[in-house]
């Protein structure tokens, strides 16, 4: 995993671990930092390396938070970073960790995430409204399905449905699918999409409801929703990544 990141900064780093830190303790701490300590303990809890409340990458894990809530404090702590931070100190150590974030989130780097994060999540809201356009012209039996209000012929009552990227795709973007696939298949994703850029988000996308399409296409809304929420990729992950390089999308209709 290459992330370009700022060079050693240690004095900068610990200043702002120490002030973020400092603030949430006396609940002054920036926007979202409140509920922090909540949100810890839910991010990958059943992974060996997190399973320890009071372990050191779990103190790691709230250091970069709340050290970037500081640096950043217009953002400041949303959830989803959590697990994007996780998953980097899966493969590197805390202060490092913290700068590749930074990279991540750069609004004058190659990945911007940080948009997906502004206020009211604006950012996620045109994701998903943009995965919506992608699945009508990639996938438009399904999108006739989910979105154009086709009668479910399969079900006992013919209910329309009215199922768009919004009710299941703002965890896949607001978590780089760190929450919903397995750790190696991210591992896949987040190689790619540091290469190549936010289009591979929506190409995996795609890749995950063009491989659950045959199963929703008999679904109602519920059943629908529950695939799409709870279904996840039990395959191989460079299987996913064959599966996700066949749309062939346009890079800059897919940047944050």
């Amino acid at each position: 995993m290459l992330i370009p990141v700022e060079p050693a900064k240690s004095h900068q780093y610990q200043e702002l671990v120490v002030n973020g830190n400092l603030r949430i303790s006396k609940g002054d701490g920036v926007q979202g930092t409140g509920i922090l300590s909540r949100d810890i303990p839910r991010t990958f809890p059943d992974h060996p390396t997190f399973a320890s409340a009071t372990g050191i990458a779990t103190q790691a894990l709230y250091n970069v938070l709340a050290a970037y809530a500081e640096h950043d404090p217009d953002v400041g702590y949303v959830q989803g970073m959590a697990f994007i931070v996780a998953t980097l100190l899966l493969e590197m150590a805390e202060e490092p960790a913290f700068w590749a974030f930074e990279s991540l989130m750069s609004s004058s780097g190659p990945y911007n995430v940080r948009e997906l994060f502004k206020t009211g999540l604006t950012g996620i809201v045109k994701a998903t409204d943009r995965l919506d356009r992608l699945i009508a012209r990639c996938l438009p039996d399904l999108h006739r399905h989910l979105i154009d209000f086709a009668p479910h012929t399969n079900s006992r009552e013919e209910t329309p449905l009215a199922l768009s990227a919004a009710y299941y795709a703002t965890e896949w973007f607001g978590t780089l699918f760190t929450y919903r696939l397995p750790l190696p298949c991210v591992l896949r994703v987040w190689d790619a999409f540091l290469a190549h850029g936010p289009r591979v988000l929506y190409q995996v996308a795609l890749a995950l409801l063009d491989d659950s399409r045959p199963e929703l296409l008999t679904k109602g809304f519920e059943g629908c929703l529950v695939r799409l929420k709870v279904g996840g990729w039990d395959g191989d992950p460079g299987r996913l990544m064959e599966s996700a390089q066949r749309f062939d999308l346009d890079p800059g209709m897919c940047a944050f």
